[in-house]
């Protein structure tokens, strides 16, 4: 029982030591350690404080945190009114229309403005008659369009621009805003104007007129599509700079007091492009290719070179009343109708020529003459078409030396042709001197080739000479109640066929190769005809 007395205290003891040097049961926490610290925004401060724009421009804002090492430095910008100006997630303002707005740059707890007052900056100088504006001063297109019509009620009656053709509002786009659409003005003088929109291909001609397509190949700066298209009747002058080389289809068309256009730099000229215009006179030195009807129904133009045109589409300069003088140097193919319908035409300059088709002088009823040394194929040889050369009234001197084919109804109807040289031609088709009432003598020295009604109702016609003629078709010396001397000296067989009740040869002088002697009967009958007289050579 002692010894459980003495370790009673000692076990007290004990314990209530460990108690105050503290356990895991019942130790007193330790401190957790300090998170990190948040430094806030205490200012934010703009790079302008108010800013003067015109429409359209733009101004970089930057913003200023204090203190540099702030936790959040993150800016929000606001326009409190967006018509006016807004502002991007970077700072960049943007000016729309005349106005006051506030920016507001926010980071944090913190702000910061900056005034912004839009004002339009006047465009268009007017001195007397004469209005310049200037396109680099950002105007929007309405307020260009506001200022030429407010210049056109002053009497202004020419424009000069000076800046880039964007701020014009001129695209690549059919059709695109045209602010000169309903002014008064007699001249615009867009030499001065920069940055021309590309013209596409598509832009230069349409389904109608796809043949264009294969020559239209090059996309160059120019006017778009339809910009002037049946919109202005006042205009007399347009003057471009050298940087515009392609016009696009309908550009100008039917713009019918448009006398003249100044282009130096033109070397394409889409389809309907100038067709329907009041133009006097062109000339356009570097243009290479016209597409279909491009000058078309130009019924003041009188004179017409292309010192480089190498295309000229179809009803390329048809129905132009008071044409009288067309010089294409290097042209080397008419693709039809070129110039049907131009009444006043004579003088003609083509001496590279070789191929034309279908109606390209038709009804040309001034022309006297045409001379074409290179020319080997004269109209088409199939089909139903209206001949180059359709009565061509007045035509009396056909030269070309070059022509090997004479197509269908080429000289129909000329009914004062009285001379044509043909040196080289070896078949003359359908009708091609059908009704060429004034012809009396022909000499085809190497024509092989004679079809059907090639010379029908030629009544003047007198002396023919065929020496190697081996095929006379059917009519085709009906009705030419004159003839009296008729030479076909080839030494093969020769097919003449029926030549109708109005051919009479009995009054005709045949002379025909020595070897054909024996094919001659009862005196003077040759392939079952009776001839006033037969010879040989």
């Amino acid at each position: 029982m002692k010894t459980y007395r003495f370790l009673t205290p000692l076990l007290i003891v004990i314990a209530a030591f460990a108690t105050a040097c503290g356990g895991d049961d019942g130790g007193k926490d330790e401190p957790e350690p300090p998170g990190p610290q948040i430094i806030e925004v205490t200012s934010i401060t703009l790079s302008h404080t108010s800013l003067n724009l015109v429409p359209g421009a733009t101004q970089q804002l930057s913003a200023t945190i204090a203190p540099a090492n702030a936790t959040n430095k993150t800016v929000k910008w606001e326009s409190t009114d967006k018509s006016v100006a807004t502002i991007s997630s970077s700072g960049l303002v943007k000016a729309i229309a005349d106005g006051t707005t506030t920016i507001i740059a926010t980071a944090g707890n913190k702000s910061a403005t900056c005034e912004v007052k839009v004002e339009s900056v006047p465009v268009v100088t007017v001195i007397g008659e004469t209005a310049t504006v200037d396109l680099s001063l950002g105007a929007s297109v309405a307020q260009l369009q506001d200022e030429i019509n407010e210049a056109d009620e002053q009497g202004v009656t020419e424009y000069k621009l000076v800046g880039e053709a964007k701020n014009l509002g001129i695209t690549s786009a059919k059709g695109a805003k045209n602010v000169f659409a309903n002014t008064n003005a007699k001249v615009i003088d867009m030499s001065q104007v920069t940055g021309w929109p590309t013209i596409t291909k598509s832009a230069l001609y349409n389904s109608n007129h796809s043949a264009d397509a294969a020559y239209m190949t090059e996309e160059l700066p120019g006017i778009p599509a339809e910009y002037f298209y049946k919109k202005n009747s006042t205009i007399k002058e347009i003057i471009l700079p050298t940087e515009v080389q392609a016009i696009g289809e309908k550009a100008f068309c039917e713009v019918s007091s448009l006398e003249k256009l100044t282009a130096p730099g033109i070397k394409i000229i889409g389809s309907q492009a100038l067709q329907a215009t009041g133009l006097k006179e062109i000339n356009l030195p570097n243009a290479t290719t016209l597409g279909c009807a491009w000058a078309y129904y130009c019924r003041n133009l009188t004179k017409v070179t292309l010192s480089s045109a190498s295309y000229v589409g179809v009803n390329g300069l048809a129905v132009c009343p008071q044409l009288k003088s067309v010089s294409i140097p290097n042209l080397k193919t008419l693709e039809g109708f070129t110039f049907t319908n131009c009444s006043a035409l004579t003088d003609v300059n083509l001496p590279n020529v070789k191929t034309l088709k279908e109606g390209e002088f038709n009804e040309c009823t001034s022309l006297t003459a045409i001379n074409l040394p290179l020319a080997e194929t004269i109209g088409i040889t199939s089909g139903n078409y209206v001949g180059p050369f359709y009565k061509c009234t007045a035509l009396t001197n056909v030269s070309l030396p070059k022509a090997v084919t004479i197509g269908l109804l080429a000289f129909e109807g000329c009914s004062a042709l009285k001379q044509i040289s043909l040196p080289s031609a070896t078949t003359i088709h359908n009708k091609a001197f059908y009704n060429c009432t004034a012809l009396t003598s022909v000499s085809l020295p190497e024509a092989t080739n004679i079809k059907e009604s090639v010379f029908e109702k030629c009544k003047a016609l007198k002396t023919l000479s065929l020496p190697k003629a081996i095929e006379i078709g059917a009519n085709a010396l009906s009705n030419t109640s004159r003839l009296q001397s008729l030479i076909l000296t080839a030494s093969g067989n020769i097919e003449f066929a029926d030549q109708g009740y109005t051919f009479d040869s009995s009054m005709i002088d045949l002379t025909l190769n020595s070897n054909k002697q024996s094919e001659v009967k009862y005196g003077y009958q040759w392939n079952d005809l009776d001839w006033l007289s037969i010879s040989f050579q």
